[in-house]
């Protein structure tokens, strides 16, 4: 059974694209909606910004299989999302089932929601994404980071995600716009890579480069390949859900704060 809904959105940065409106999460099956929700949102969606909501159903007896998944608004204020990605924390059938299992990616959305008709749609469908494995192919991944909502958790320090493989670095992207690495911000990024196996990574990590210290609280990364059609199979590649649970140091340049470099997963090829 499913016990926790994950939900993060990314509103396209152009004119009139954010909201006050707030956003509607449906997962049905067949003819059957089980699930609605709105995420409720002081600042509504704004433009270029990201969003993150965490929605526990536990006790509603909701399993991961789905026929569809959609996004709506509920209000009149039009929106036009650029990202929308689901997924579920679950408790496992069997030995080896995974807790984690992404429901739906919907990425460059050109549709604009809102419940007047002359504007746009009241909602849009996501495609689906199931659980990938050890044998995908990566061609591109999806990265959701957050930044402490403690003192002094954000930083004005250039931070930069890099993932490596054995053919060399396929990903080096800044994480440093104010929005994502200032107190409780939220960064999304979707990004094609050069096509990589799972049993091919090396390492993935995240680096600042100044003293003003910055704490994150959690990084979450998929890797993912199409399937057919809008459908993808993704793989959590990094799933850190609480970074000082995990034990992991403050990061900064100067060493009394924290580490300059810290590794969210280091394969030992050899």
């Amino acid at each position: 059974m499913i016990h926790t809904i994950y939900l993060a959105l990314k509103t396209a940065n152009v004119r009139n694209a954010g909201t006050n409106s707030d956003a509607v999460l449906i997962l049905g099956r067949e003819d059957s909606d089980l699930l609605q929700h709105t995420f409720e949102s002081a600042e509504g969606l704004q433009a270029g910004r990201s969003a993150y909501y965490t929605l526990d159903v536990s006790g509603q007896n909701l399993l991961p299989e789905y026929n569809y998944v959609r996004l709506a608004i509920r209000g009149a204020d039009a929106w036009l999302p650029e990202y929308a990605f689901v997924w579920v924390e679950k408790e496992p059938q069997y030995e080896g089932d995974p807790v984690v299992q992404p429901l739906a990616l919907k990425t460059l959305a050109s549709e604009v929601l809102s419940t007047d008709e002359k504007e746009g749609k009241l909602s849009i469908p996501l495609a689906r994404s199931y659980a990938g494995n050890f044998y995908n192919t990566i061609q591109s991944v999806f990265i959701v980071i957050k930044t402490g909502a403690g003192k002094y958790a954000g930083t004005k320090s250039p931070v930069q995600l890099t993932i490596g493989t054995k053919q060399g670095t396929v990903l080096q992207v800044p994480i440093s716009d104010m929005e994502a690495t200032t107190y409780g911000g939220i960064y999304l990024g979707n990004f094609a890579v050069s096509p990589f196996r799972f049993a091919d990574l090396k390492n993935i990590e995240l680096s600042i480069a100044g003293e003003d210290a910055w704490v994150p609280e959690q990084v979450i990364i998929f890797g993912y390949q199409q399937i057919y059609g809008e459908q993808k199979s993704m793989s959590p590649l990094v799933y850190i859900k609480n970074w000082k649970k995990e034990g992991l140091p403050p990061m900064s340049t100067d060493p009394k704060e924290g580490k300059a470099v810290v590794s969210l997963y280091q394969a030992y090829l050899f």
